[in-house]
């Protein structure tokens, strides 16, 4: 099946830009960023659990799943989805059942509300701003109750990345304007914002 994944979310992509391969020509900054990288996901997972404590959770572009791995480590009833047969391909075996291959731009294959909370981690950044609003749509019909996303932001508290898929590369203040265009309300919710990029979006808000 990997050899169908025509998309640009390839072996290459996963082990030379997410893994943080690419980001810096300087070996301490970029071993610092593979650490953190490394980590990420469990971090995740611990804050969604303590400050959104959602039964159930729907990762949308889970890449190889390794938030969806802790946060049912954690105790949450976790799924994800992603676009890449070969990021869905890298996946624990032990959560390989809760990973579905799907485009998060079109209609996602869960039910309307099934979820208290949808998340997204540098997804949207990757969109357009037409694939923005119906994959932003989306993840508001499946769930019932929140909508984190996490964006890759242009702003000073965000390091440069070497990504040549990041197309919407906009300020929080952007971000803010354009939920409000497409007329969704963000959450709220007071919650730490544990990074930047957060945007909390309630299902009710909209």
């Amino acid at each position: 099946m990997v050899s169908m994944d025509k998309n640009p979310y390839n072996k290459n992509y996963f082990e030379y830009i997410t893994c943080q391969k690419g980001y810096s020509k300087n070996p301490l900054l970029r071993l610092s960023r593979q650490l953190i990288f490394s980590i990420q996901p469990l971090f995740r997972a611990l804050m969604v659990k303590i400050f959104l404590r959602p039964e159930n959770l729907l990762d949308v572009g889970c890449g190889t799943g390794r938030f969806v791995y802790w946060a049912r480590k954690l105790g949450i009833d976790a799924w994800g989805v992603d676009v890449s047969y070969y990021a869905l391909s890298l996946s624990s075996p032990e959560i390989g059942k809760w990973l579905k291959k799907a485009d998060a731009s079109k209609k996602l294959p869960f039910e309307d509300d099934s979820f208290d909370l949808v998340i997204s981690t540098s997804l949207l950044e990757h969109l357009s701003e037409h694939a923005l609003v119906s994959t932003i749509r989306e993840g508001q019909r499946v769930s019932k109750k929140f909508v984190l996303h996490k964006i890759f932001t242009d702003s000073l508290f965000q390091p440069r990345v070497d990504d040549p898929t990041h197309i919407t590369v906009k300020s929080p203040t952007w971000w803010h304007e354009f939920f409000k265009k497409i007329q969704i309300e963000e959450g709220s919710k007071n919650f730490p914002r544990w990074e930047p990029g957060l945007f909390l979006l309630e299902k009710n808000a909209n």
